[in-house]
């Protein structure tokens, strides 16, 4: 019942607002997001808009970060806390991109190496390598019986990300099109 009067208090706003702006006598609005890569003009009074195509950068694109999605994979799922994208053809082939925040006194290997304190038998260190825009440190893991991978790379002072790879490392075509082209603005985590 609470959301259907949500709902119902939703819908009135947005009469309200619409009346009020035809009754200022306001036809069209303009608006540019992002530099100008994608304009539109909306007639107020028909609700009619009509849009310039924007300029498309390949990227998926979430909340706090961009990355192009690799062939044959599709997104699978999203919450609060991580996104996930797996494979079309072979759903064990999944990826997990989660946010984090850190202290600014603490750096990526002192992360790493905790979580793979956690669980020495099951988890190791692994390289440290720069591809795309960030330097990304390795925690190797194998599951269902396949190495698998978690990259960790710092945003800024006090936020990183890390992106859990199942049966896949970065050898893989569809891990290295995420690493090379993964961006993310930490002042949206």
């Amino acid at each position: 019942m609470k959301k259907l009067l949500s709902v119902i208090a939703v819908l009135g706003a947005c009469a309200v607002l619409t009346s009020a702006l035809t009754a200022c006598g306001g036809k069209k609005a303009e608006s540019k997001s992002d530099g100008g890569t994608q304009s539109s003009v909306t007639d107020v009074t028909k609700g009619e808009e009509t849009t310039a195509a924007p300029e498309d950068d390949g990227l998926s694109d979430y909340d706090w970060m961009k990355f192009k999605m690799p062939e044959g994979f599709e997104e699978f799922g999203e919450s609060d806390s991580y996104t996930t994208i797996q494979e079309t053809e072979n759903s064990k082939h999944k990826m997990k991109f989660f946010r984090r925040t850190k202290s600014a006194d603490t750096d990526m290997d002192a992360i790493v190496d905790e979580e793979v304190s956690k669980d020495t038998d099951r988890y190791s260190k692994g390289e440290t390598f720069q591809m795309g825009n960030y330097t990304w440190v390795t925690e190797n893991f194998t599951f269902n019986s396949n190495d698998s991978r978690k990259f960790y790379t710092q945003l800024d002072d006090t936020h990183y990300a890390y992106i859990t790879v199942f049966e896949m490392t970065e050898a893989d075509d569809a891990v290295k099109t995420v690493l090379e082209s993964f961006t993310a603005d930490p002042s949206k985590i």
